[in-house]
């Protein structure tokens, strides 16, 4: 599943707390796997779109 262009908070171990804009992430198997930007080129809005086909879609 690739969630794309939407804001993600990154929290690390030491210092300030910031939300990086633009980001995609991707999910397998219920974990995500990688959060990477949102290419320039994309125009589509903030969704949710799966890979494959896993019985009915719901």
């Amino acid at each position: 599943m690739l969630i794309r262009n939407v804001a993600v908070l990154v929290v690390p171990e030491t210092g300030e707390c910031r939300v990086d804009e633009a980001q995609d992430i991707h999910v397998d198997s219920g974990r995500i796997t990688a959060i990477t930007p949102t290419p320039a080129t994309s125009h589509e809005p903030a969704t949710s779109r799966r890979r494959g086909s896993r019985g009915s879609g719901r």
